[in-house]
């Protein structure tokens, strides 16, 4: 199930920041553990920084830098996520969402992908 509504059942708790919020989507703060998964299949943790209706900031754990178009997994939340990397400094990164999926739900295609690579990390 890919769903652009899918964003209004995620829960944003985000603290109010000093200064005015420039961005057209408030962030939420979270440090999760989540999934990166690469196009050849492989997958890596990561942190999940922070995240809003339009992306998140990810800190990686390796050496590798984000590629260009990606997958992650929120393992906790069970939502898959496609991203798109608009920025990248040392170990963090940034992208805009280009998708979501319930890894709850059935799903197909990508959705399918990113389910099994969640329920295979949490067996």
């Amino acid at each position: 199930m890919r769903t652009a509504e899918l964003a209004d059942t995620e829960r944003y708790i985000a603290e109010p920041t000093a200064g005015p919020e420039r961005r057209s989507h408030p962030r939420e703060t979270l440090f999760a553990t989540a999934l990166l998964v690469l196009a050849d299949g492989t997958t890596q943790l990561c942190t999940l920084v922070d995240r809003s209706l339009g992306g998140f900031r990810l800190k990686l754990h390796t050496n590798d830098q984000l590629p260009d178009q990606f997958e992650l997994i929120d393992l906790l939340s069970g939502l898959g996520y496609e991203g798109q990397t608009v920025w990248r400094a040392e170990a963090l990164a940034g992208a805009r969402r280009i998708a979501t999926y319930d890894l709850r739900a059935e799903q197909d295609g990508i959705g399918q992908r990113l389910q099994t690579a969640w329920k295979t990390a949490l067996a």
